[in-house]
């Protein structure tokens, strides 16, 4: 079975804009760098046959094909991230491939074995898909086999929707719950949790040696 893994992240001058009241625009770009780096180290390169990075602003994620040099970064030329999943799930056809797994950037707590671990649902299926939801009903993990087998949703509620989908097609669809998976960054409770449940990861560092903590309490404080 072909694998292709497809990350998604956002231009990293207009993402996390929810954290705008306890990070700045650098810190927030930062951030959106690091948490991609972050999920590449963390992934077996050799268990998928490919890895994109699909992104509306490709030019600020170059420097990490001289760091993974089995990488590819994908425009997201439409500006609509369903559309282009929509197409590069047919070219995914065109060579061969048999899953379409895809993750956004920003879960930090996710561990390999997390991933490696759906492996083994996808492998109980012959069409359809596999999904984890995110803590606030979106989808933090989306494997569709094959890679076309619906059409995605990300946004808000797609968690819902990608089901919906598939059951209106009668496909094979299984729910993978994992604790690490569900956690993305968003809001300024994320990074409560991600600084309270991760351990030795770069992001935690990162915004403990910010002072994130203080800039928390301050705003806690004054609401």
């Amino acid at each position: 079975m072909k694998k292709l893994l497809t990350i998604l992240v956002k231009d990293p001058k207009k993402s996390k804009s929810r954290l705008s009241c306890v990070l700045s625009l650098k810190e927030r770009a930062t951030l959106t760098k690091m948490m991609l780096l972050d999920i590449l180290r963390k992934i077996d390169f050799s268990f998928f046959d490919e890895i994109f990075i699909l992104t509306d602003a490709p030019q600020y994620y170059s420097f990490l094909r001289d760091k993974f040099s089995d990488l590819t970064i994908l425009e997201d030329r439409f500006s609509n991230i369903n559309k282009s999943l929509y197409f590069l799930g047919l070219q995914a056809l065109k060579f061969k491939i048999d899953e379409l797994w895809i993750i956004p950037s920003d879960i930090p707590l996710l561990k390999w074995s997390d991933l490696y671990y759906a492996s083994k649902f996808v492998n109980k299926i012959r069409k359809g898909i596999v999904i984890t939801p995110s803590y606030n009903d979106g989808t933090n993990l989306l494997i569709m086999k094959p890679p076309n087998v619906i059409r995605t949703h990300f946004g808000r509620n797609s968690f819902y929707k990608h089901i919906t989908a598939a059951r209106k097609r009668n496909l094979q669809c299984i729910i993978y719950r994992n604790s690490r998976i569900k956690y993305d960054l968003d809001v300024p409770y994320d990074i409560l949790k991600i600084m309270e449940t991760g351990k030795n990861i770069r992001i935690k560092r990162f915004l403990e040696g910010i002072g994130l903590f203080e800039r928390l309490a301050l705003l806690i404080v004054e609401r």
